[in-house]
């Protein structure tokens, strides 16, 4: 092995040890029902995952991101001589039973006799809480249950329903997921390692320079 591949070995190592990492965990839902109107889809609280802290094994917590995405839909026949129906949601979002942001949605339809209906719509919520900013820009106990020792909840409180009149065959869904991705630079031993592994290389190469 020669300086310059050395050399190389060397500077990918430093990239290596500069590059963040991340862990993902991701919860998923699905909830259907059918009937008739008022029809109850998801009850308030079943938007509940339960995710594991940080494991300070793999290193220092830069950033935690939560994100949310649920598609909504429900369909239905009209069963008078008009008829419709509407289906929404909302609420707010928790780390731990802390709130820190709320969303929600909703779609309605309407039509004729015997006509089909049908409403979709999609609720989606993204947050990137940076370490550094906890006490600042969000509870800092909702760091302290992520640095904790035991598994906590992700939740949204609100329920999912359709309501209407003169509708039949009424069905719904919720069906989506719950992720938290922890941002972290590596334990510093992955660095003592790749730094140990440089050693061995380079004295492998001056062994083989000096043989030559």
């Amino acid at each position: 092995m020669n300086t310059r591949q050395v050399l190389f070995i060397v500077l990918a190592c430093a990239g290596f040890q500069a590059a963040a990492q991340s862990v993902t965990q991701t919860v998923p839902f699905s909830f259907s029902n059918s009937g008739s109107v008022p029809l109850t889809i998801v009850t308030p609280g079943q938007f509940t995952a339960t995710v594991n802290p940080f494991n300070p094994t793999l290193g220092t917590l830069e950033s935690f991101q939560v994100v949310w995405s649920i598609d909504f839909a429900a369909n239905g026949t009209v069963t008078g001589s008009s008829g419709d129906f509407s289906a929404s949601t909302g609420g707010t979002y928790n780390v731990n039973g802390l709130g820190y942001s709320g969303n929600g949605g909703g779609n309605s339809d309407g039509g004729a006799l015997g006509e089909g209906l049908s409403v979709s719509f999609n609720v989606s919520d993204s947050r990137l809480f940076l370490v550094a900013e906890a006490g600042v820009t969000y509870n800092p106990s909702i760091l302290s249950a992520v640095l904790g020792a035991s598994d906590f909840p992700l939740s949204w409180d609100p329920g999912f329903g359709i309501s209407g009149s003169d509708v039949g065959s009424v069905s719904g869904s919720a069906i989506g997921s719950v992720a938290i991705t922890y941002n972290y630079v590596p334990e510093a031993s992955t660095y003592a390692a790749a730094g140990l592994l440089l050693m061995v290389v380079g004295g492998v190469a001056w062994s083989r320079r000096g043989q030559a």
